[in-house]
């Protein structure tokens, strides 16, 4: 399955194109800004999720969210993603080059970077709390929410 998806929101306008096919999900985003449009990308194989952009040289790699992980918004809170967005979905022939890592773009493991959080499934016992100012460097839109939601921020 393939979805074009066109947002605006305020004076803020996004487009994007997600990819579906057995498990893996890749989505590319360009939101227009102030200061002109910014790119966002993911990539996810169920179990790792990839997310860069063209506003920064480095992406990040996380554990993908599974089912229960991520705090699922209510009624009130899912609204937000579909008013005022266009969806258009239709069947895809896959193309397995969708899924692919782009070359140049180098990921920080945010497992990794573990060692700052202290809540959540993917925490550490004993360890501070989670700074999630690191998911405050991905470009607002999808990446930065699908990295807000996998680290738990508020």
């Amino acid at each position: 399955m393939t979805c074009t998806i066109s947002r605006v929101a305020g004076n803020a306008q996004t487009q994007g194109t997600l990819y579906v096919d057995s498990g893996k999900v890749r989505g590319d985003f360009t939101a227009q800004t102030p200061n002109g449009p910014i790119a966002s990308h993911m990539i996810s194989d169920g179990k790792t999720m990839y997310v860069w952009s063209s506003a920064r040289p480095q992406g990040f790699k996380m554990p993908a969210p599974t089912p229960g992980m991520a705090p699922q918004p209510d009624a009130s809170q899912a609204k937000i993603y579909t008013q005022n967005a266009d969806y258009n979905c239709s069947p895809w022939t896959a193309d397995a080059s969708e899924f692919a890592l782009p070359a140049g773009v180098m990921f920080a493991d945010l497992s990794s970077m573990m060692g700052m959080v202290g809540k959540g499934p993917m925490a550490r016992p004993g360890t501070p709390a989670m700074n999630c100012s690191l998911c405050d460097q991905v470009p607002n839109g999808h990446g930065r929410d699908q990295c807000r939601a996998a680290m738990h921020c508020q």
